[in-house]
């Protein structure tokens, strides 16, 4: 078999050289450290605001609903009670 005559040109850097602007970069590649960029610190704060928000706003629902049924409930008992 020949080898193929060509030189490699000057532009192009060596097979298996890290292109500019990315030295180090295996040190930043840390498993916890490409999760934190995946997903943005504040957003599990943010969801779980949503959520509590949520709950006490159907709670305050639930509550006020029971205290119309009563009310509901007395009106009848008073009408029928005469």
């Amino acid at each position: 078999m020949t080898q193929s005559s060509t030189p490699q040109s000057a532009a192009q850097p060596p097979q298996g050289a890290r292109p500019a602007g990315e030295e180090g970069s295996a040190e930043r590649c840390i498993k916890g450290e490409r999760a934190r960029a995946r997903r943005p610190a504040w957003l599990p704060l943010v969801a779980m605001i949503v959520v509590v928000s949520a709950c006490v706003t159907a709670g305050n629902w639930q509550h006020r609903r029971m205290q119309e049924k009563d009310a509901l409930r007395a009106a009848l008992d008073a009408a029928n009670a005469r």
